[in-house]
């Protein structure tokens, strides 16, 4: 087991997928924020009333001043939570990102035979399932470091200020955050195990990721008011609530945000060990 990870950290700083899509989150990171910022500045509300003569929505405005400051209330007490929510959990772009980078990472092994070497010289097929739910783990907590530190960094950078949130409290989100994408990657691995196929496992790695499986299940029940929200025990429902914060109003309570999302990432371990028994490698 330590072999091949040793092995797959060597091949995960000597690649270039893994940095294209650090890059790729922290660019989403800088737009998202940025226009945040810019939006949030007295110099959008000038630009809007030089241009259209409007108070964006603000009837009362009476002057450009007091249009910028009703504008700037609106982000006023932004949290960090809701900001890096609203630019990379909201839909799940943090997700598919992941999604599609451990489908490319596992799939790539298969079809490069780098699987069929680490077997043959480790025929014990669940130390190659283990190693490989370690570095999930670990890929997810560092795709979530950077997602936050870069969002953050950003915001400081662009002058804009967010409601006081203490370590202590950012700790708890960050640590279920992280849970919630490895989620997504253990069941995009078990699809890469299962098919084999890079593409198949992208489109399942997106599927579940963007909230397609979810929207679905929505509408079926939908049709029976009566039934319970089931819908909250998927990963993408946990990390839509996560994307408003911990503390806002009609979020899912983090102990059941925590159950859910360890519960997928036992199902897709479990069920990716019967998959990786299959003898075509």
């Amino acid at each position: 087991m330590v072999n091949i990870m040793r092995m797959d950290l060597y091949r995960l700083v000597h690649s270039k997928a893994l940095w294209v899509f650090l890059a790729i989150i922290v660019a989403l990171a800088a737009i998202s924020t940025g226009t945040v910022a810019y939006v949030s500045s007295p110099t959008f509300t000038e630009s809007l009333e030089a241009a259209e003569g409007l108070h964006v929505g603000f009837s009362d405005a009476k002057s450009t001043a007091e249009a910028g400051a009703a504008l700037g209330s609106l982000v006023q007490n932004l949290s960090a939570e809701s900001l890096v929510g609203s630019s990379l959990l909201s839909g799940g772009a943090l997700a598919c990102l992941f999604a599609i980078f451990v489908a490319i990472f596992l799939t790539a092994e298969f079809e490069g035979g780098f699987a069929k070497n680490v077997l043959s010289a480790q025929p014990n097929r669940l130390a190659l399932l283990a190693a490989r739910s370690v570095e999930i783990a670990v890929l997810a907590v560092a795709f979530t470091a950077v997602s936050i530190g870069a969002t953050l960094a950003i915001a400081a950078v662009a002058g804009l200020e967010l409601a006081p949130t203490p370590p202590a409290d950012l700790a708890p989100w960050a640590a279920l955050v992280a849970l919630s994408v490895a989620a997504f990657g253990m069941l995009t691995a078990l699809g890469a195990w299962a098919t084999r196929k890079m593409a198949a496992s992208i489109v399942i790695g997106v599927v579940l990721a963007s909230g397609v499986v979810t929207a679905m299940l929505k509408s079926v029940l939908a049709l029976f008011p009566s039934a319970p929200h089931i819908a909250d025990y998927t990963p993408y429902s946990c990390t839509a609530s996560l994307a408003l914060g911990l503390d806002a109003a009609g979020t899912l309570d983090p102990l059941h945000i925590a159950l859910v999302t360890a519960a997928f990432i036992v199902i897709g371990i479990g069920l990716g060990a019967v998959a990786l028994q299959k003898r075509d490698v």
